[in-house]
Order: structure tokens, then C-alpha cells, then sequence
């Protein structure tokens, strides 16, 4: 009785010091390129009645629109800044709860278990710049299909497994088919000899090998795409490893007819479920296919953000094949464990220092040294395999945008360098003589080290936002932002409101509609890969712009990030800007433009 309540008492400790943390980074900045105000003006629609797929499209799925509707109802309908912000403090504390959890039960170390609570905790810091996305609560669903079976593979945890995937493929389609993918490779591989499990298995392996190149066939040999060609280069690479271990040592095969049953079921299930809420809010099935699966399976090329790889990871994809190669080759020794500690502390070392791109680079090629059997570990190896599974497909989320998405990775990448240190230190360190009492206290050490990082990352976040001046707008009462940039949005503002009935943002910041109060109508492209290209939505904008007192607000720095390439002025609502309106007034990058 005692050790449960000792064992809440640190749960709920671990959860306040996240929301701590997770609530004034939430709170602190905002985004240039204003993602935060295309979702709440979308959640703003749909309280107001307006259907999702069916008023306007959206290429997120059905299931992201529940969660939006579940923080909805718990806010008593509040839609703004301060509520999205504050409500995505769940997931990233879930998350990091999660990941502290999952850690301590492979591990059965408090040391390692806090390890990876503080550096997913910093790692999550993405969600801070795009409150209210997808990706906070995508994070929380493939933490959960890993936690869910940390032990055990039960049909239960199987269904539950099914369940989390179905809901992550409604709400990002490519999430869902990446994670899906690396749940069925690792199963099949735990699953028992049959002539069926071995035919699915050589085609999913195929499958998987082939999908970095199959996903990234459009650009691979477009000029200026270098970074396509190495981001292929080094999924595959890291791929490789996985799979030979996969298929020259699997796993036990401990899963069956009912397991596969309970996996399918539970996928289905909530499948059912989540679109059968869609359709009841206004949907159609078809309209929900078009929007979210069909727009980004021939849309998704048209936009990127590249990632550097570099020659760090070149090498590290040379040498992690190398290295997989001589360990499954026999040439085994302490060498392995040596590997595992040196890629797990720099892994965990740049994670915890936001150097995203080089511990992607660094790490992702070694992600095979978590499935080698450990010592005395209580990770069973279906577990490990499965971790190594899910993190390698899910890197393939890095094309083609590597910008929140990269730090996505980083969590599960945080996993495995945590459970390789752990897995490492008792066979190097096994013939050392310790007394218990010297023991405990190089555990309390290294226990004060995350405790210390921690409230070193919440003095800085802390002074970070008493040092930044408040919003002071509609909806975004705590949020705190540079001085110079406040100025400038109220100087927006005031401008607006003094000249205006009705203006257009170009492109889009959609905050400022919010602010100002002005919402425009409901136009079916917000969110699309490019949405500046609709015709249906240059026709309500230009409409928004008929009246003598109509304005536009002209962003310089948002023009080469959002619109399409080869920009001419005629295929966005450039062309009738330039021809209609004309610069009164300017700040920073924000023209001020009325009638002419």
C-alpha cells in the first residue's frame, strides 16, 4: 500500500514539473508562419456549425477533429490562442509521462526512466511552436501503441495496439500507414512458422525496404534535391540492419491466430467508430477519403522543407551497415556494448540540446543495437523489435517537410539511445567491486543530473517569458512575444480597425482575422498543400475585397514559404493585388495596402 501511494506521489510530481514546463514554453512565442491560427479559425467554423470535409477541406483526418471537439467540450466551447495552447499542455505531459513509464518497465530503472522523461520532455518543445496541430496528439498515440505492449503482447494490448494505429491513420494518413507498418513487420516476424507468415513477411520486408525510394521517386532526381537523395539514402541504410535482424533472429514467436484477430479488431473497431463521428458531424465518406488520404497522396511533393544530413550522416549510415554487418557475421564482443553506449549518450546529449538534425543523422543508422539480446534485461526482444521497427518507417515522416516532424522522431529516437546506455553499463561495468553504500550514492548522482537539467530548463523558460512583453490580443491572454513584434501586431491592428471593413492577409495570417474580429467566410482551402492555387478561394477573397473601404495586408517573409515555386502573379491572388491596391504604410515586413 505504502509503494502505490509512493509510486502516485511521483507520478503526480513527474506530471505537475511537465505541465510546469510545458506551460510557459506553451505560452511563450509565437510562430511566423502562423499554423496556430489556420487550426483555431478552423475549430472557430466548426463551432459555429460550419462541417469539416464538407464546408471546407482539410487534409488532417476525422479523428484529429474528435480530439479538437473532445478540448472544445472541456473548455465549455472557448476557441482561442490561450485555450489551444492550453490544452495541447496534455499531451505533452501524457507524452513524457509515457515515456518515463515505458522506460522503467524495460528497463526497471528509475535512473534510466528519468533520463528519458526530462530529454523527452525538452524534445517535445515542437508542440510549443504549433499549438493545437496534429502532431501533439500523434506523438501521444504512437507513445501509447509502444507503451501499450512494454511487456506483454496479449490479444487485449494487440486490439488496443490496432486501435491506436486506426486512430493515428485518421488523423495523419502517412503516420498511420509508417507506424502501421512497423507494428506489422515486427509482428509478423514474433509470429509462428506457417507457409502464410512466411510469404507476408518476405513481402513486407520488401515492402519496407523499397518505401524510402518509392516515397521519394518524384524528387529523387529533381536538380537542388540533394537532400532527398541522402534523406533516402540513410532511412534505407538504417532500414537494413532491422530487417536482416529481423529475419535472421527474429523474436520469440509468441503471437498467433488470436493475437493477429485482436490487432485487426481493434484497427477496424475504431476505424468504424471514428468515421461513423465524422459522417454524424456533416461528413461524407467520400469527402473525407478526397480531403484527407487522396490530397496527400498526390499533393504532398508540390511543398518541402529540407533537412541537412551532411556528412555526418553519411558516415553514420556507412558505419552503422558496417557494424550490423560484423555483428551478424559473429564478430561479437565487448565492442557492441561500447557502440551502444557512445551512440546513446550522443544521442540523448544532442536531443537534450535541440541539435536535432545530427542526432537524427547520428542515431537513426544505429537503431539496430536496441534488438540485441541483453544482459540479465527484462525487455523482451518482440518489444525491442518493435521499437526498432516503429522508429526507423516513422522517420520516413521527415519527407517531405522535416520541420516539427524531425523533432517528432527525436522522441522515439530518445527511447533507444536510453534502453542502449542501460543495456551497456552493466556489461562494461561488470567487474567492478562496489559497496552498497558507495553504489547508492553514485544512484543519487546521477539521479541529481536530469533533476538539475530540469530546473535548469525551467529557470531558462521561466526568465525567457518574464523577459518577453504580453500579446495583449483578442483570445491570447498569457501568451507573452518579443517587445518589437508585439508593436508591430497592434500597429497591424490599430490599422485594420482604422481603415478597414474588410481586409485579406497574403498570405494568410490567419491570427490577425481572429484578432481583429474579422473572420473571413468559409473557404474550402486552409490547410492544403497549396491552397494559395484555389481558384474557389481567390473567389471569396477577392469578394472580401470589393467594398472602397477593403484592405490587404502584404507579409514579405511568408511570400517564398507558402507560396508555390515559380511563383507567377497570375496563379495566386498576387496578380489582382498588384492591379487593385496600393502601399499606404509599412513595418518590418508587413505592407499596409489599401484601394487604389
Amino acid at each position: 500500500m505504502v509503494r502505490k501511494r509512493l509510486r502516485l506521489l511521483v507520478i503526480a510530481a513527474l506530471a505537475l514539473a511537465s505541465a510546469v514546463y510545458a506551460g510557459f514554453r506553451l505560452f511563450t512565442d509565437f510562430s511566423f508562419y502562423d499554423d496556430e491560427g489556420s487550426l483555431v479559425l478552423m475549430s472557430r467554423w466548426i463551432s459555429e456549425g460550419h462541417a469539416v470535409y464538407r464546408d471546407f477541406h482539410s487534409i488532417y483526418g476525422p479523428f484529429y477533429y474528435l480530439y479538437q471537439w473532445v478540448g472544445r467540450a472541456a473548455g465549455a466551447g472557448s476557441v482561442s490562442h490561450a485555450s489551444t495552447r492550453l490544452f495541447a499542455t496534455l499531451p505533452w505531459v501524457l507524452t513524457s509521462l509515457l515515456a518515463f513509464g515505458y522506460t522503467l518497465r524495460a528497463t526497471r530503472s528509475r535512473l534510466a526512466a528519468l533520463a528519458a522523461w526530462l530529454v523527452t520532455l525538452r524534445v517535445l518543445a515542437f508542440i510549443a511552436s504549433e499549438p493545437g496541430h496534429p502532431q501533439e496528439i500523434c506523438v501521444l498515440l504512437v507513445a501509447a501503441v509502444l507503451a501499450l505492449t512494454v511487456t506483454r503482447a496479449r490479444p487485449a494490448h494487440l486490439a488496443a495496439t490496432g486501435a491506436l494505429v486506426a486512430a493515428l491513420t485518421l488523423t495523419k494518413i502517412n503516420l498511420g500507414v509508417y507506424v502501421g507498418a512497423g507494428v506489422l513487420l515486427a509482428a509478423l516476424a514474433a509470429t509462428r512458422t506457417c507457409r502464410t507468415r512466411t510469404i507476408l513477411f518476405a513481402a513486407m520486408t520488401a515492402v519496407c525496404l523499397a518505401a524510402p525510394a518509392l516515397l521519394m521517386a518524384p524528387l529523387l532526381g529533381a536538380p537542388g534535391a540533394t537532400w532527398v537523395r541522402a534523406c533516402c539514402g540513410l532511412i534505407t541504410a538504417s532500414l537494413l540492419p532491422v530487417v536482416a535482424i529481423l529475419s535472421v533472429r527474429p523474436p520469440d514467436r509468441v503471437l498467433g491466430t488470436r493475437h493477429w484477430r485482436a490487432l485487426v479488431g481493434g484497427f477496424v473497431g475504431c476505424a468504424i467508430l471514428v468515421l461513423a463521428w465524422g459522417v454524424g458531424q456533416g461528413a461524407s465518406l467520400a469527402s473525407i477519403l478526397r480531403s484527407s488520404v487522396l490530397a496527400n497522396v498526390f499533393e504532398s511533393q508540390t511543398w518541402t522543407f529540407p533537412m541537412k544530413i551532411g556528412v555526418p550522416g553519411v558516415v553514420a549510415g556507412i558505419a552503422g551497415l558496417g557494424t550490423a554487418g560484423l555483428w551478424l557475421f559473429r564478430n561479437r564482443g565487448a565492442w557492441v556494448e561500447w557502440l551502444k553506449l557512445a551512440i546513446g549518450l550522443a544521442t540523448l546529449a544532442l536531443a537534450l540540446f535541440n541539435r536535432a538534425e545530427l542526432a537524427f543523422a547520428l542515431a537513426l543508422p544505429f537503431v539496430w543495437l536496441v534488438m540485441l539480446p541483453a544482459f540479465e534485461s527484462p525487455f523482451p526482444q518482440f518489444q525491442r523489435a518493435l521499437l526498432a521497427a516503429v522508429t526507423v518507417l516513422h522517420s520516413l515522416t521527415v519527407y517531405p517537410v522535416a520541420g516539427s516532424q524531425l523533432r517528432f522522431t527525436m522522441v522515439l529516437l530518445t527511447l533507444v539511445a536510453t534502453l542502449c546506455v542501460h543495456d551497456a553499463l552493466p556489461v562494461l561495468t561488470a567487474g567492478w567491486t562496489w559497496d552498497a553504500q558507495r553504489l547508492r550514492r553514485a544512484k543519487l548522482v546521477l539521479a541529481v543530473l536530469p533533476i538539475a537539467a530540469y530546473l535548469l530548463s525551467l529557470a531558462s523558460a521561466i526568465q525567457v517569458y518574464r523577459r518577453l512583453a504580453p500579446l495583449d490580443l483578442p483570445g491570447t491572454s498569457g501568451v507573452h512575444i518579443e517587445p518589437d513584434e508585439r508593436a508591430t501586431y497592434h500597429w497591424i491592428l490599430h490599422k485594420i480597425n482604422q481603415s478597414c471593413d474588410s481586409f485579406v492577409s497574403f498570405p494568410a495570417m490567419h491570427s490577425l482575422y481572429l484578432w481583429t474580429g474579422k473572420l473571413p467566410p468559409v473557404y474550402a482551402e486552409v490547410d492544403g498543400w497549396q491552397p494559395y492555387l484555389s481558384r474557389e478561394r481567390q473567389a471569396v477573397e477577392r469578394r472580401m475585397l470589393e467594398g472602397p473601404r477593403s484592405c490587404v495586408l502584404y507579409i514579405d517573409h511568408l511570400v517564398p514559404f507558402w507560396l508555390p515555386p515559380n511563383n507567377t502573379p497570375g496563379r495566386t491572388l498576387l496578380g489582382f493585388i498588384q492591379e487593385q491596391f496600393v502601399e499606404v504604410d509599412a513595418r518590418n515586413d508587413f505592407h499596409f495596402m489599401v484601394r487604389k
